[in-house]
């Protein structure tokens, strides 16, 4: 096997560049979302597209910036989900729930047994250099997704601890109040 991507490794590339965020773009425009909803479609557009643009150029944060963002979007699918919840269950709930877990739960498992996987993204090591990648993230995806920004600036708070970058570590801390004021926000806005 070839230290290139390919087979499934390269459908799931496809999937992360094409096939998700054009999914997402038809369910923003014709599925009547709120602003908010908007505003979660686009972030996790974007994150998916940056997932496949890091994993097809072999960066060294690829693989673990592609399981957190899976991660990351199933929650928020899985909690807005349950906050479409009628009183009473229904079958297209299920399908719902199935659609928040079942694309992430898949593509989690291959990257984490993948020999594939393994192959072109087991050497890549993350160095003090690459871990910029993550404050930056963290800072801007509190603003417009706080949920993303939250998590992203937390991962990226301990990577920068761990390369003891004081410079880095500021950023992700202005990431992580920036996500916790914009999701008070948010929440005040859903409960008023």
């Amino acid at each position: 096997m070839k230290k290139e991507v390919g087979g499934w490794l390269g459908f799931f590339i496809f999937t992360l560049l094409v096939a998700n965020p054009l999914a997402n773009l038809v369910m923003v425009l014709y599925g009547g979302y709120t602003p908010f909803q908007i505003v979660e479609a686009v972030a996790s557009i974007s994150l998916f597209l940056l997932a496949g643009i890091f994993l097809l150029l072999k960066t060294p944060y690829a693989v673990s910036f592609t399981k957190i963002v899976l991660l990351v979007t199933m929650a928020v699918s899985v909690v807005g989900w349950a906050m479409r919840l009628p009183s009473t269950p229904q079958p297209d709930n299920a399908i719902g729930l199935l659609q928040a877990i079942g694309y992430p739960v898949v593509w989690l498992t291959y990257l984490s047994r993948s020999k594939r996987v393994k192959l072109v993204y087991g050497e890549l090591k993350e160095d003090k250099e690459h871990a910029s990648i993550w404050p930056i993230l963290g800072a801007v995806y509190g603003v417009f997704a706080p949920a993303y920004g939250l998590v992203l600036s937390s991962l990226g708070l301990r990577k920068m601890a761990k390369a003891e970058n004081v410079r880095g570590m500021e950023v992700c801390l202005l990431g992580l109040v920036v996500s916790v004021v914009m999701l008070t926000i948010a929440l005040a806005r859903m409960l008023s």
